[in-house]
């Protein structure tokens, strides 16, 4: 697979040569429990109230880059989904680049775009996963790195990921690297931003302690992928529906995140018209 570099991709200097590990830190202790959701990288259970065993190790491994992560004694965690406090030094580093507002729109809390941040520690690993079917990820890295394996939304892709989206459990990083097509990769380093196009799914690996930021962002260049894949999704959900409990919890917690993305593109219609 080729390392990719899109022509959405930049540099935020600030945040490239910034000690950004203690403001890491701060998000996590700082953060309300009820917004703040954590998953065992061994078992990939979600888990609840572990912010001082999660702070141990992310200290640790800061420390000492030869810490394994597998060591039995260890347990390490990562921390997903997380909204940044709009008023915090984290978030204060974050801008929308000039080259994404002509023309775009994205998710907002209060008056200032809504990112939210994944913090892992090193050895953890993503499963092949779509972040939102109809609009894309504007991408920051603030603290080391991550790589991103991504497969376009191509009729194929999408097959194949119809009885897996939101309900697999365990490992199927292998199979899809096997029996996806069109596969490419994208390395983020610290400061790096990046433009994710809706619906590509991927899974990432992180080799270092790592905080990733992203908010939903539509722009009418990106509206012929997205309504291609919000269509497949559709299609899903209705599946869904005829199933068990479970299936149709699950067509819920799915429609939430597409009218979500349909808000996006009700207020670019706005705008533009």
């Amino acid at each position: 697979m080729p390392i990719q570099f899109s022509s959405g991709r930049g540099t935020f200097d600030k945040i490239a040569g910034a000690n950004t590990f203690p403001l890491v830190r701060e998000e996590v202790r700082g953060a309300k429990p009820s917004t703040i959701r954590f998953r065992d990288l061994i078992s990939t259970d979600e888990v609840r109230q572990k912010r001082t065993e999660f702070l141990n190790w992310f200290e640790k491994f800061e420390k000492n880059v030869g810490c394994s992560p597998h060591d039995p004694n260890t347990k390490p965690y990562c921390i997903w989904d997380l909204t940044l406090d709009t008023n915090g030094e984290l978030r204060k580093l974050i801008s929308i680049p000039d080259r994404y507002r002509q023309g775009y729109v994205w998710k907002i809390n209060g008056h200032s775009a809504a990112f939210s941040v994944t913090i892992t520690q090193p050895g953890s690993i993503a499963e092949p996963h779509v972040d939102q079917s109809g609009s894309a990820s504007l991408l920051n890295e603030l603290l080391g790195r991550k790589l991103f394996v991504v497969w376009p939304p191509t009729p194929k892709n999408l097959e194949w990921f119809s009885d897996k989206y939101g309900s697999f459990s365990g490992s199927i990083f292998d199979i899809a690297l096997e029996q996806l097509e069109e596969p490419y990769c994208l390395v983020l380093e610290q400061g790096v931003y990046d433009l994710l196009p809706p619906g590509h799914f991927h899974g990432v690996l992180s080799p270092t302690n790592s905080a990733i930021a992203g908010v939903p962002i539509v722009h009418s260049n990106l509206r012929e992928i997205a309504e291609r894949v919000m269509k497949w999704e559709s299609d899903l959900i209705e599946r869904l529906r005829q199933g068990s409990s479970a299936a149709k919890k699950l067509a819920d917690d799915i429609e939430r995140g597409m009218l979500e993305d349909r808000e996006l593109w009700r207020r670019l219609e706005g705008e533009i018209s």
